[in-house]
């Protein structure tokens, strides 16, 4: 909808400019902001799960969050040999 906002808040701009309406314009910017925000919400949420997929895959969880630790042979549990 970011889009949407975005072209219909130019347009209230346009139609702001030609029928010399500075409150039409005023809402025209205001809704292309709020486009252009909604916009910037998006593409930061994206980032946010492209981390959090980066997060499980170096802990060695799959996509789903399910871990496969206990597939891999543990060598020595931990416990160090003198």
């Amino acid at each position: 909808m970011s889009k949407a906002d975005k072209v219909t808040g130019r347009i209230k701009q346009a139609a702001g400019d030609l029928t010399n309406d500075a409150s039409l314009r005023q809402d025209g910017r205001e809704q292309e902001r709020k486009g252009e925000a909604k916009q910037e919400a998006a593409l930061a949420q994206e980032r946010a799960m492209e981390k959090d997929r980066e997060v499980a895959e170096l802990e060695g969880r799959g996509p789903g969050g399910e871990s496969h630790s206990e597939d891999r042979p543990v060598a020595n549990r931990g416990r160090h040999r003198p």
